[in-house]
């Protein structure tokens, strides 16, 4: 029985997640060198391989097939009048294949925060913003001040009365600015920094991984 490993080279990390024949997430590698990513292909040779390339370069094995060859075959519908990062790509377009009558919001919190909506299969267009360290980073590059790193949602205060709390109060006001843009729409969040998010809605940190796998599995790999 084969598996089907798709990476994720984004802005940071180089990511794994393996899935089974049925489309279900058997294991996850959340920091994986890319030198290391050679011998683990080697390791797993049986096995198909797709990559989603941000940032990182990554090997060249020819046992690897690129989402960038993949998607310029795909019928995605959007008024975006550019041609959008490919992660925001292979999401949307699951989505509005899977869910073609929805109104779906997707927030996806990195590096950056990214909101995109579909509406009836059509993807509408969105929004990029800052991530919640890139915000929090802006405030040492004008002024004196610290760059604070929290673990979790900061609570919003409404009157600060610390540095520290007016920083943090003012990433509350931002990330609940982003989310109100999201209340008409059925909404998931997914992402390294979602769980700062407070949303009514669907919180899936695999969401990428698992619109990768819909792709591959309808396209390179439907007879595999």
């Amino acid at each position: 029985m084969h598996n089907y490993h798709i990476i994720d080279s984004g802005n940071t990390n180089l990511k794994v997640a393996t899935f089974d024949k049925a489309g279900n997430i058997v294991n996850r590698i959340d920091s994986l060198l890319p030198e290391d990513l050679d011998k683990f292909i080697t390791n797993n040779s049986n096995d198909y391989f797709a990559s989603c390339s941000v940032n990182l370069n990554i090997t060249t094995s020819e046992k690897i097939e690129s989402f960038e060859k993949v998607k310029g075959t795909l019928d995605f519908k959007s008024r975006y009048s550019n041609q959008i990062g490919s992660d925001r790509f292979a999401i949307c377009y699951s989505l509005q294949k899977q869910y073609p009558t929805d109104s779906l919001a997707i927030i996806s919190a990195g590096t950056f925060t990214t909101v995109d909506f579909i509406k009836d299969g059509v993807h509408l267009g969105g929004y990029i913003f800052p991530g919640v360290q890139t915000y929090l980073n802006s405030y040492s590059a004008g002024a004196k001040l610290p760059i604070l790193m929290p673990k979790d949602r900061p609570s919003q205060k409404q009157y600060p009365q610390s540095t520290d709390e007016a920083i943090l109060s003012s990433l509350a006001c931002f990330m609940d600015s982003i989310t109100y843009l999201t209340k008409d729409f059925k909404t998931v969040v997914t992402g390294g920094a979602s769980h700062f998010f407070e949303i009514n809605g669907e919180l899936d940190k695999n969401l990428l991984f698992k619109s990768l796998f819909y792709i591959f599995i309808n396209t390179t790999w439907s007879s595999k």
